[in-house]
């Protein structure tokens, strides 16, 4: 018999090896349990026939970011035309907002754009 891959285990050992704590979740993305930051432990958890959706979180490794359609969009344009060697992880939500992950600001950023959302760690 042959077993598909589990892309969600492969995404919550890839995190929690990085440092970012994950969540098991809903398939509407309600957080179903406690923070995860030990393999074994994602191992118990996504290492099912039908492993439970995955949550991440802002924290010292990294942020997370709710991006509206419109400046989501022109982001993911403008940051096409760098041709980065590495994307960072960027998703389209069901509403049309964009959820992106980048390294932690080294600054204070101050006011964002308007509708630009920080995930604050603990938040899924």
């Amino acid at each position: 018999m042959i077993r598909r891959k589990n892309a969600l285990l492969d995404t919550a050992l890839a995190c929690v090896e990085r440092g970012i704590p994950v969540r098991a979740a809903t398939i509407t993305g309600t957080p179903d349990s406690d923070w995860i930051t030990d393999a074994d432990a994602a191992r118990t958890v996504w290492d099912v026939a039908e492993p439970p959706n995955l949550a991440v979180t802002s924290c010292p490794t990294v942020a997370t970011w709710r991006l509206p359609r419109i400046t989501g969009g022109y982001g993911k344009r403008l940051y096409e035309q760098e041709r980065p060697g590495i994307w960072p992880p960027t998703m389209k939500l069901p509403d049309g907002d964009w959820i992106t992950c980048t390294l932690q600001p080294e600054t204070d950023l101050g006011q964002l754009a308007t509708g630009v959302e920080y995930v604050e760690p603990g938040t899924p």
